[in-house]
């Protein structure tokens, strides 16, 4: 099962986050009881589980930055967790300023289905979390 979590989560990065194939995915990979907590913006999807928080996340990342992008630059397989270093990237909307970071994303699944997704503003914050601090 192992590979097969690598493969969901590798395939989220693969395509336009937040479009229309982005989100047919969450329809598809995304338990109805997921949860989602992202630490770097507190209470957006608050009180939402399953494909109603990844959508509200997604449409607030949206609303935020034009050009809302998420690269991979690491990729651990853990069994049922996959940890993922990303490179996100944007501009502001209001501001025109544009971002760019790395954060950590320790995703959890079960059965082919995600049911947990932790959002982390650092690399070492995830590798903490995932039990993996150096």
């Amino acid at each position: 099962m192992s590979e097969e979590n690598v493969e969901i989560v590798r395939s989220a990065y693969d395509i336009p986050y937040g479009g229309d194939e982005w989100l047919a995915r969450v329809d598809r990979f995304v338990a109805a009881d997921c949860e989602l907590e992202d630490r770097t913006l507190p209470g957006v999807a608050r009180g939402l589980k399953g494909p109603e928080a990844m959508r509200a996340e997604a449409a607030h990342m949206r609303e935020a930055f034009e050009d809302v992008s998420y690269t991979v630059e690491d990729l651990v397989d853990l069994d049922d967790r996959v940890l993922v270093r990303v490179r996100g990237s944007g501009r502001g909307t209001g501001s025109g300023i544009r971002i760019d970071g790395t954060l950590g994303h320790l995703w959890r699944l079960h059965a082919g289905r995600v049911v947990r997704l932790d959002v982390y503003g650092t690399w070492q914050e995830a590798l903490d979390a995932a039990g993996l601090s150096v």
